[in-house]
């Protein structure tokens, strides 16, 4: 710690002797200089090249002879060098009043007016918690280096383009520009908060040798049940519903897990396989059988299996519009729809209903137009075909 003499002020005594500035010799100049200059030199140089924090000691004017209007000068002056080179330090106001109101006014129109803390102490009698008071303040005084932010993992898992995801971020954004010191990391994270996307945020940690915080905002409750109901398309309003969707859903998925294999293949080949379980296995009882030379065992076992099988399904759409002008307009239409924008094709409107509705229409007619019947000779002949090993099949529609 150093302690610096600082600048003179109106009624300081000791810088004139018999009449003269008194003269001293400083380690910076082989010639002697006035007292006043030698201190405000030597105040510069800790300052700005020896100091990495500061302590402005001024006073209320209870503390010595000299009125609160002399330390006015000096304190302004100290106080803009030590903004102007950046370093943390805070404002000790020296009263023999320290817990009186007027004392208490008095230091929160310095801090306000100087943009830094002032803490009011009666420097002959401080004790080891006023001295932790000043240091903690100070701390606070130290640049804010980074802010890391804890984010339920769900949210950065949201698309980029996600309303929340993005006012979220812009709100934390926006604040953190505030955050210039430790000290200001709370106040200026308040400003994130908003009724609709974050509730409030706390300072999870602070790291005072390195300037690194840590916060994380916490969101409006039932937030995540509402963005999950949205980007699941089910309704959760709390745990207990989200528990038992992913009791349906893990049954879902056990079955869909069976028939994927046997889709991906009908996608790439036209034709897929769902192979049975164990669980779906029946076993007949054993039976003795003669054979030539001895007697056997037979086992018989059946297990359902689902063959898929892909079908291209045509359908046309012929509407009568009126003479041929009129179709060949409407053909123009549809080309110039198809060539800006191929899917905007679907939507176009004949005769109150869209393209994808009249198309849809048909194909649904013609697959619920095969016979219940002939469903059950194809799945019938099927079977044979592979129980029996038959590898020839001719079919004759009627």
């Amino acid at each position: 710690m150093i302690d610096c003499v600082g600048y003179l002020v109106p009624g300081a005594v000791g810088h004139i002797e018999d009449g003269e500035p008194r003269m001293v010799y400083t380690p910076w100049s082989e010639d002697p200089m006035p007292f006043e200059k030698a201190a405000e030199i030597g105040t510069e140089k800790v300052i700005r090249d020896h100091s990495t924090v500061g302590l402005v000691v001024t006073t209320d004017g209870t503390v010595g002879d000299i009125p609160r209007e002399n330390f006015i000068g000096a304190e302004k002056r100290v106080i803009n060098e030590l903004k102007t080179i950046n370093k943390p330090f805070v404002v000790i106001l020296n009263t023999q009043r320290p817990p009186a109101m007027e004392t208490r006014q008095l230091a929160e129109a310095l801090t306000h007016d100087y943009g830094v803390p002032v803490i009011p102490v009666n420097a002959f009698i401080l004790n080891e918690t006023e001295i932790r008071k000043v240091l903690g303040t100070l701390l606070l005084e130290f640049p804010t280096r980074s802010v890391s932010v804890n984010l339920p993992p769900w949210l950065m898992d949201l698309d980029e383009s996600h309303p929340l995801r993005m006012a979220v971020l812009q709100n934390l954004v926006t604040a953190a520009k505030n955050a210039k010191i430790i000290g200001e990391v709370k106040s200026s994270f308040s400003q994130a908060v908003d009724e609709k996307n974050i509730a409030s945020v706390a300072v999870s940690s602070i790291d005072y040798g390195t300037g690194n915080t840590v916060i994380e905002p916490i969101l409006p409750e039932g937030t995540f049940f509402k963005v999950l109901s949205e980007e699941s398309g089910f309704r959760i309003e709390n745990e207990r519903a989200l528990f038992n969707l992913l009791k349906e859903l893990s049954k879902s998925k056990g079955y869909y897990d069976r028939v994927a294999e046997a889709l991906a293949q009908t996608e790439e080949t036209g034709y897929g396989i769902v192979m049975p379980s164990i669980e779906d296995m029946q076993l007949e009882e054993p039976v003795i059988v003669k054979q030539p030379g001895g007697y056997g065992v037979k086992l018989r076992a059946s297990a359902p299996s689902i063959q898929m099988v892909k079908t291209n399904i045509q359908t046309e759409v012929s509407p009568i519009v009126g003479s041929e002008r009129q179709s060949e307009d409407i053909v123009k239409f549809l080309l110039k729809e198809f060539e800006e924008d191929p899917a905007k094709i679907w939507e176009s409107n004949m005769f109150g209903k869209s393209l994808h509705e009249l198309v849809n229409e048909g194909i649904t007619a013609k697959l619920q137009h095969m016979p219940e019947e002939a469903r059950t000779k194809l799945g019938e002949t099927l079977e044979k075909i592979i129980n029996e090993g038959s590898g020839g099949l001719i079919c004759i529609l009627l």
